[in-house]
């Protein structure tokens, strides 16, 4: 019996994928729109920054001086490396450095100034994001 030319099967008649192969080429589709989806989404929805709130908790007086308890309130949905709070009632005005707030964190602090100083209102002068 001979062969004719028609029944031997060339390298472009081959058949289509496997399954296995279709089914990788999904999985990688679907993982990278994944990827990218979950990218976009965290850069729409990130955090602005920290929404720091400070206030005076309470005052007492000991002798010549005040002293001021204050508490650090970060609101935000980011973290703060370091905030300086200050009260303007002596010159320079006394402060403290809060370090490592953390999002929805707080943090307490004394500041110390003179018995007849008027402004006790504690104050946030400088903060860096983490």
């Amino acid at each position: 019996m001979t062969k004719k030319r028609g029944d031997l099967k060339r390298k472009d008649d081959r058949e289509g994928p496997s399954v296995a192969e279709i089914a990788s080429v999904i999985v990688s589709v679907v993982v990278t729109i994944s990827l990218f989806g979950y990218v976009i989404v965290m850069a729409v929805l990130a955090p602005d920054g920290p929404d720091l709130v400070v206030e005076q908790t309470s005052v007492i007086t000991k002798g010549d001086t005040v002293e001021v308890h204050v508490l650090l309130t970060n609101k935000g949905g980011v973290g703060v490396r370091s905030a300086e709070v200050e009260i303007p009632c002596d010159d320079p005005p006394p402060s403290v450095t809060f370090e490592n707030v953390p999002a929805s964190g707080r943090r307490k602090a004394v500041l110390s100034c003179p018995a007849d100083a008027e402004d006790l209102q504690p104050e946030i002068s400088t903060w860096v994001k983490m």
